[in-house]
């Protein structure tokens, strides 16, 4: 009984596993071949009964490295294993992590990802995690004393499988004064902290030069919630809180809400979440 042949496999969207082969030669597929079994480091994990499907996608799996092989079933048993497919996973880590000294508090910020099995983010001060569940790609650590600090940024994707550590963002920070003058070097809005939240937000962000600044708030329906900033505003940063009330200062309620900055020729849109 001849095994099935030139198994091979290819990696989607970072954590899924697809796996191809072929008949096995000499076999009449309409008479002898009853279907396949799919091993994985040695332990079956699946058996296909229909000789026609030549694939299987072994899905949202942990970062790891995995060895596949394939049997054939006969009227009469099973085949030999087909040769085996060796694959690495990585899952994907936070990308160019920095952080900056904002008056006592330091602002951590880093790539964004986008992949359908991601959930959210852990950040780590000096290896030591401070804040889970972060939902953007940004994080302020409040009122930290003066020092040397490094942060690091893992990625946490369905599951509760985790990708290893960012690379460091080291910083010597010293508190300013909030009333000194520091003017950014871009403008930017920053994110938001907490987030999800209850039931405030701080959004943080920062211009470069002086100019109008709006910050609007709005639901899932594109529907202005609430103005929070509507006028000119000197080259700094800014904090505003939101107390999650919409412009008629009624509580709105949990959901998906996006706050959207307009300054100059600079738009960006972020996105919350209010859990009550």
């Amino acid at each position: 009984m001849f095994p099935p042949e030139n198994l091979t496999s290819e990696i989607q969207n970072y954590n899924d596993v697809m796996l191809t082969w072929e008949q096995p030669s000499g076999t009449d597929m309409t008479r002898d071949l009853l279907g396949y079994k799919i091993y994985k480091d040695g332990l079956e994990i699946t058996e296909i009964n229909d000789p026609a499907i030549l694939t299987y996608t072994d899905a949202i799996l942990p970062a790891g490295i995995y060895e596949y092989s394939i049997t054939a079933l006969f009227h009469v048993g099973e085949s030999c294993p087909s040769n085996i497919e060796t694959v690495t996973l990585v899952l994907p880590v936070p990308q160019n992590p920095e952080a900056s000294t904002q008056y006592a508090n330091i602002l951590i910020s880093w790539d964004e990802l986008a992949d359908r099995s991601f959930s959210h983010y852990k950040v780590y001060r000096n290896l030591l995690m401070i804040a889970d569940d972060i939902m953007e790609n940004s994080y302020i650590d409040l009122d930290v004393p003066n020092g040397n600090y490094s942060y690091n940024v893992r990625s946490v994707y369905s599951g509760g499988y985790q990708s290893a550590l960012s690379t460091d963002a080291v910083i010597e920070h010293i508190q300013t004064n909030i009333d000194e003058i520091i003017v950014p070097v871009k403008t930017e809005l920053t994110g938001n902290y907490p987030n999800p939240f209850n039931p405030t937000t701080t959004i943080s962000f920062s211009t470069k030069e002086a100019g109008y600044v709006s910050i609007n708030i709005y639901n899932m329906k594109g529907q202005l919630v609430k103005t929070l900033v509507n006028k000119q505003l000197d080259a700094a940063y800014y904090d505003i809180v939101w107390n999650g009330k919409d412009n008629s200062d009624k509580s709105v309620s949990s959901g998906i809400y996006f706050y959207k900055m307009k300054s100059n020729n600079y738009t960006a849109t972020k996105k919350m979440i209010l859990m009550k």
